[in-house]
């Protein structure tokens, strides 16, 4: 059982029947397996031993560095002489002082505690980031520029997202429901397909927000495009979307992808921009161009000089 003060780091809201936990301190508790049991609020009595500890060794260890480092001609105390005087000072002063009201040493209380010890877990407690979202209608939740799936049984739910360097783990009511690998690259889509729906593509042609999916598939560009045309409420959007998707059908993904960039760089919005963009830059590749020179031949202007 660890008491901590009520800090917003480990507090978030002090009570005395039911505080509310910092959801990273309370990772690090699962982790580790030990229990969270913060001081009541305004009751100073109930805090831990461990401040008088701080105290101790700020005025035991480092008075007496400080003074032998001065004796030999150090202002500053030399970072590995430091070092190497916690250690004495640890197994000669710290651990062998018998503490108040206890009556017994650092090292004859550790001695009583050891055989219920539990051994730490195989991995380290990596810090997480959290965050709140909500389920969007193609059953996917935004989180620092990627998507990721949940069961679409969620739709429209308030979720908690946990991430840490490589994982990604969704909760919905305390209750793990999805978990991914933490993506790679900006705008990424990570989906489970045992998430979606029966006939899931069907019912993405549907919808509006899963036609922009479908177009982030294709590139962060042509998703760009889409929610800029999207963004144009007068217009309904249903039709130009499907038609922005549809044009993977006849063309490789990574040019429509490139008219896209260059479009919405010029800030021309629009389907039927990006495929007469298209339509022109192959017929311009495509297109003979005559060949002439603007140069007179050498021999012109020999002749010239010499007459």
């Amino acid at each position: 059982m660890v008491t901590p003060d009520n800090l917003k780091a480990a507090v978030i809201k002090a009570s005395w029947e039911d505080p509310l936990v910092n959801r990273v301190y309370r990772s690090l508790a699962e982790h580790y397996g030990f229990t969270i049991s913060p001081c009541r609020p305004a009751t100073p009595q109930h805090k831990g031993g461990v401040e008088s500890d701080v105290k101790y060794v700020k005025h035991n260890y480092w008075s007496l560095l400080r003074d032998r480092e001065h004796h030999q001609g150090h202002d500053t105390p030399r970072y590995k002489e430091a070092v190497r005087f916690l250690a004495e000072w640890n197994s000669t002063i710290a651990e062998t002082r018998e503490i108040a009201k206890v009556g017994k040493t650092v090292l004859e209380l550790f001695a009583i505690e050891e055989p219920i010890l539990l051994p730490l877990p195989p991995a380290r407690w990596e810090s997480i980031t959290c965050a709140v979202a909500k389920v969007a209608v193609d059953w996917r939740v935004q989180f620092q520029k990627a998507f990721y799936s949940v069961p679409y049984r969620y739709i429209g739910q308030q979720v908690l997202v946990q991430a840490t360097r490589q994982t990604v783990r969704i909760f919905y009511d305390s209750q793990e429901i999805a978990v991914h690998s933490r993506a790679t690259h900006p705008w990424q889509h990570l989906v489970n397909p045992a998430h979606g729906p029966p006939q899931a593509e069907v019912y993405l042609a549907t919808c509006s927000r899963g036609l922009v999916q479908a177009c982030y598939a294709m590139g962060i560009n042509v998703g760009l495009m889409a929610e800029a045309i999207l963004e144009d409420r007068a217009v309904d959007a249903i039709r130009p979307l499907r038609a922005l998707v549809g044009l993977k059908n006849r063309f490789p993904t990574t040019e429509i992808d490139q008219v896209c960039e260059k479009l919405l760089r010029l800030g021309v919005i629009g389907y039927t921009s990006v495929k007469n963009e298209i339509s022109h830059e192959r017929a311009w590749s495509t297109c003979s161009r005559p060949i002439f020179r603007f140069a007179r031949e050498k021999e012109y202007y020999e002749e010239a000089l010499h007459g």
